[in-house]
């Protein structure tokens, strides 16, 4: 779309607003004859003071003010570690943008969402009284005056009841497997890990030491693992089977 016909072109200006509520280090884009420009490399969660001005037989005319925030940038890095029966932990990178919080939302296949808000101080979150042996989605938005960044998501599935045997937590980074549990006598696990589509010799460790690690993993990579309860030297009860991907 074009200006009108006496109309030889805009000039756009923008200006960041600071804390004080004044402009501040203006931007003058080219001349254009469109009725409509893009600016790009914003920064995120920061008001803007736009400016227009119509030219007309060499002249400018007053200019037309909007102001206009740009929207919060989203967590970075997130995922889950310390994932029990019951409980999970997750963590994230904050956003650049000055943000007044974090909007959590926790799914689980067919219920609605459980919001929760979290405080602009915090990088990590203790999810608690979740429900043995199911998936969850849990997207995390940063927040700015009720403005939310895109959402990032992620899934993460708890533990199944393991009866009499010590509770496990599992943490995955981008190259290796832990899980950890509170050492009990004669009691421990055998973790076998191997990959979903094949291309790597599976790997088993057992331990009653109170942890188990396997490293040497591919990054970003589809993982089938198994825990097995191990008392007095016997395998008890079924291995609980996950699938994971490693971090990238």
């Amino acid at each position: 779309m074009g200006p009108p016909t006496d109309v030889s072109g805009y000039r756009v200006t923008v200006a960041p607003i600071g804390p004080d509520g004044t402009p501040q280090r203006e931007l003058q884009l080219p001349v254009t004859r469109n009725a409509y420009a893009e600016v790009t490399h914003l920064t995120p969660g920061t008001p803007y003071l736009f400016s227009i001005y119509t030219i007309k037989g060499g002249e400018e005319s007053q200019p037309l003010v909007a102001e206009q925030a740009t929207k919060p940038d989203s967590p970075a890095d997130v995922h889950f570690t310390n994932v029990t029966e019951d409980s999970a932990l997750i963590m994230w990178v904050p956003p650049r943008a000055r943000i007044t919080g974090y909007r959590l939302f926790l799914t689980l296949e067919g219920s609605n969402p459980k919001q929760l808000r979290l405080p602009a101080r915090l990088s990590q979150y203790t999810l608690l009284n979740l429900r043995p042996d199911t998936e969850y989605t849990a997207i995390l938005h940063s927040e700015q005056d009720n403005t939310l960044s895109e959402g990032a998501s992620r899934s993460f599935s708890t533990t199944q009841l393991m009866g009499n045997a010590p509770r496990f937590s599992t943490d995955v980074t981008d190259t290796s497997i832990i899980i950890s549990w509170t050492p009990v006598p004669r009691v421990g696990y055998k973790l076998t890990v191997r990959p979903s589509q094949g291309g790597e010799a599976p790997r088993d460790v057992t331990s009653n030491s109170g942890s188990i690690y396997i490293s040497g993993l591919t990054p970003g990579v589809e993982y089938t693992y198994s825990v097995q309860p191990i008392v007095n030297g016997y395998e008890q009860g079924n291995p609980i089977t996950r699938r994971i991907v490693t971090r990238e």
